[in-house]
């Protein structure tokens, strides 16, 4: 019980010290961190963020493996983490309403999507 924790602290530590770094207007506001922690479903599902380069980590508290791509832009990010793993990207994204995804087979449909909401 205390690794998924530790794990998720780490995760949100590792996001917010990003958006403090320098150069640019980016803010921790523009991170989001998507965690599996049902087999099936994405915690947050409701994703906002800040327009401009984006850094996305995945952090999958379930067993199976699971990942995390963007509609229309599968090709551009695409997290993969294993039964109790992370992985993080970044991805440029423009203001407008995108839908996230696992894209391993069954999931989507099984009901492993949510929204990101980009201003």
């Amino acid at each position: 019980m205390l690794r998924p924790l530790a794990l998720l602290l780490a995760v949100l530590m590792a996001v917010a010290l990003a958006g403090c770094g320098g150069g640019g207007g980016e803010t921790a506001d523009a991170d989001a961190t998507v965690a599996a922690v049902r087999e099936f479903d994405f915690e947050p599902d409701n994703v906002s963020v800040q327009a401009g380069e984006v850094s996305v980590a995945l952090d999958n508290r379930t067993q199976q493996r699971h990942t995390f791509v963007i509609e229309g832009r599968e090709d551009d990010l695409k997290l993969s983490a294993n039964a109790g793993e992370t992985d993080a990207g970044s991805i440029e994204l423009q203001p407008g309403t995108y839908t996230f995804y696992c894209d391993v087979p069954g999931h989507r449909p099984a009901g492993m999507e949510g929204t990101l909401t980009v201003g």
